[in-house]
């Protein structure tokens, strides 16, 4: 959640390409999807418990593979936009998603 609130601040600051704006949403939507409230009570209901773990461990290592490009990306290095392009078809809750959501008053 820290480095979200990174991606955030920089967001906000201006600190970004329109490519890096995409993948800072995705970073969103991936934390968002691995910190579901669902999993929890699912595994503890014992119900596609492989799956729920394996589903949160993906959505984790996107949301840490797209939080890497974000910084290369806003940093004007190149980045293949393929891997957003599909995380942003296959995970695309939230459309309007606003990064910035993550660098309110009060969070370090």
């Amino acid at each position: 959640d820290l480095e979200m609130v990174r991606i955030s601040k920089a967001v906000q600051d201006g600190h970004h390409t329109g490519l890096a704006l995409r993948l800072a949403r995705q970073a969103g939507r991936e934390l968002l999807l691995a910190q579901n409230s669902d999993v929890p009570f699912v595994i503890s209901n014992g119900h596609f418990v492989d799956r729920m773990r394996q589903m949160t461990m993906d959505n984790l290592n996107n949301f840490w593979k797209l939080a890497g490009m974000f910084w290369r990306a806003a940093q004007g290095e190149d980045v293949d936009p393929v891997v957003v392009t599909r995380l942003e078809y296959d995970h695309n809750i939230f459309p309007g998603l606003d990064p910035t959501a993550w660098a309110t008053e009060g969070r370090s």
